[in-house]
């Protein structure tokens, strides 16, 4: 609702609005990972003047939250005769390595953050297995795994794709395969809706045929090259966990700003930018959108506050936790305005220069105007007054036809300012009447024009 004034050729109306809070929106992505994006700002139904620049802030926390337990994981390890060479680090021979790796990325997939339901484990060519069990109950023990053979990687995606894929198990299932790259492959039906990641330690490395194996899986599979074996453990544990890949902020659905925020693993991350150039218009809708990874896929989790884009030259007063309320605005060459409400107004409000016509002014032309409004309108509340002063002389003919209107309908009703007025109603014990006005010479033959109010009409000031 609005409060819209106007005196001799002045029109005025005051803004106020109120400043809730915003609240996160917290979702999964990919695999079930948790997201939660927060936006602390701009605050839902803040107000802000056109051209200047809107601070936008917030964080994105990445795991914090219990994931969703919807994705089953299969380590395919390679047992063939090449994996029990030396690895000449302290995990031993290859083999040693994988399987360390192996056990030290189930152990951290026991938290509540994890996305993953269940973990197996497969050989190839060996035939040694670990069936899906959760990653809390698994035993660790590898032993029977042991390097023998040729490797052939569409044997051991084929083992892994019937484990994930029997019946009862997760809706979203990745396949972990670890080798040194060597091997021969062929078509393997049935896991294209697999991811697949490949780590390739020494030997060939991500050589064509590991790839050829590897892009048979879903979007998101890949093949990585492992330098070092004692980081391996750490390398299949970041590249299947979640990460945050950028935050976009829009402004009503369009990207207005793509921000490089990354994080990976359980995190809390801020991001803060400005942006400009937005439309006049109330209910303007300014989202942070949260891109995150994990290794069932992408999704994004976004937090929206709606804001209020005033017109250019609007003046904000906040009115919020003050004994009393003050501002000033201006008709550059026509008037000046000043807003005043007692402590308990508690409101935000928004001024600003404005055209009204001859409706407005009881059928004769405004010459300045304000728009001024708030949503509160209680006929006991607290009562605000404007007071409007002429820039220019005013001459004794217009002084007699300025008149202040609401909705159309002339105020005479006096205020209390004056002192005879105010003695005769206490006197008779009439309360002072609201809406009500004063009209009045100031110094240099210019006009000052006073209204109390508590209503929200439209006002004009002829």
């Amino acid at each position: 609702m609005r409060r819209s004034f106007a005196v001799l050729c002045t029109a005025s109306m005051i803004v106020l609005t109120s400043t809730p809070v915003g609240f996160a929106d917290s979702g999964t992505v990919g695999g079930g990972t948790a997201v939660t994006t927060t936006l602390t700002g701009p605050a839902e139904g803040a107000s802000f003047v056109a051209g200047a620049g809107i601070p936008v802030s917030g964080t994105v926390d990445l795991g914090q939250g219990a994931a969703v337990k919807d994705t089953d994981l299969a380590f395919v390890l390679d047992t063939s005769g090449s994996t029990s060479s030396a690895s000449g680090l302290s995990c031993g021979t290859i083999l040693s390595c994988e399987k360390a790796s192996t056990q030290s990325v189930i152990s951290s997939l026991t938290g509540v953050r994890s996305p993953v339901a269940a973990v197996g484990v497969v050989a190839f060519p060996g035939t040694a297995s670990v069936p899906l069990v959760s990653p809390a109950t698994f035993s660790n023990d590898l032993s029977e795994f042991t390097s023998s053979g040729g490797t052939e990687f569409n044997v051991g995606m084929a083992r892994a794709r019937d484990m994930l894929t029997a019946p009862g198990t997760a809706s979203k299932d990745v396949m972990v395969l670890l080798t040194d790259g060597d091997g021969t492959t062929a078509p393997v039906s049935g896991v294209g809706s697999i991811v697949v990641k490949a780590f390739a330690i020494a030997g060939s490395g991500c050589s064509a045929n590991l790839q050829q194996a590897v892009s048979q899986g879903a979007p998101g599979s890949e093949c990585v090259v492992v330098s070092s074996l004692a980081a391996l453990p750490s390398v299949v544990g970041d590249t299947i966990d979640s990460t945050v890949d950028s935050v976009d902020i829009t402004v009503n659905g369009t990207v207005v700003k793509s921000l490089p925020v990354v994080a990976q693993g359980q995190s809390s991350t801020p991001f803060s930018t400005t942006i400009s150039g937005l439309a006049v218009g109330n209910g303007q809708s300014v989202c942070a959108v949260a891109h995150a990874t994990d290794a069932g896929g992408s999704g994004t989790v976004a937090d929206c506050n709606t804001i209020n884009v005033l017109p250019a030259g609007t003046v904000l007063v906040d009115c919020n936790g003050t004994e009393i309320c003050t501002g000033v605005a201006s008709d550059p060459g026509k008037s000046s305005l000043t807003f005043a409400a007692p402590g308990e107004f508690n409101e935000l409000v928004t001024i600003a220069p404005a055209t009204s016509g001859p409706t407005e002014c009881g059928g004769s032309p405004c010459k300045t105007g304000y728009n001024v409004g708030f949503p509160t309108s209680s006929p006991n509340g607290p009562v605000a007054s404007i007071t409007v002063t002429t820039t220019q002389k005013v001459s004794l003919a217009d002084r007699l036809k300025a008149a202040v209107f609401m909705d159309n309908t002339r105020i005479t009703a006096q205020c209390d300012n004056r002192l005879l007025i105010a003695k005769l109603r206490n006197a008779l014990g009439i309360p002072e009447p609201i809406p009500c006005i004063t009209i009045s010479y100031v110094a240099g033959s210019r006009l000052e024009y006073f209204v109390k109010f508590n209503a929200d009409p439209k006002i004009a000031f002829r």
